[in-house]
């Protein structure tokens, strides 16, 4: 596995075990497993995000990639857009008006550190999610942190 493959696996890795350790703080680990095995979906969630995070590095190695170094706050964009939910109504929309299906979201990624083969990105972002056009059910509204791997870029 290359610099920047180890790199983003390893720090995927990393977040999700200090998230779950934050989100458990002074909670005994017997409860905490006990948890897992009651909610079993959840555990498996987390196991995906894992293996996806390794398939997907893995295809990326494959294809060739180089080393970890890198640069430090190159960017900050703004985003906006429209999603189409193929769920109906969207999470985000009641029912009542003229389409609960189409969800708007903005945000803004600032990113922290990209390696030299530009392949692997750390970025902290915010996120928000309404409906577009009928009144909201939920707001989404997030910051979080992200961990990004790519195959090409011209």
């Amino acid at each position: 596995m290359t610099d920047s493959a180890a790199l983003f696996v390893g720090i995927s890795i990393t977040v999700i075990a200090l998230w779950i350790a934050l989100v458990f703080r002074g909670v005994p680990i017997g409860n905490v497993i006990d948890y897992f095995k009651k909610n079993s979906k959840i555990f498996s969630g987390i196991k995906f995000a894992i293996i996806f995070s390794i398939f997907f590095v893995a295809v990326g190695y494959i294809s060739g990639c180089s080393t970890s170094s890198g640069t430090y706050l190159n960017s900050a964009t703004v985003y906006s857009g429209i999603d189409y939910s193929l769920v109906r109504p969207s999470p985000q929309c009641t029912s009542e008006g003229v389409d609960d299906r189409s969800t708007s979201n903005l945000g803004l990624k600032v990113n922290l550190f990209t390696s030299t083969d530009r392949k692997y990105k750390t970025n902290l972002k915010y996120t928000h999610h309404s409906c577009a056009f009928n009144p909201d059910q939920n707001l989404y509204d997030a910051v979080g942190i992200e961990f990004e791997y790519g195959f090409w870029e011209r």
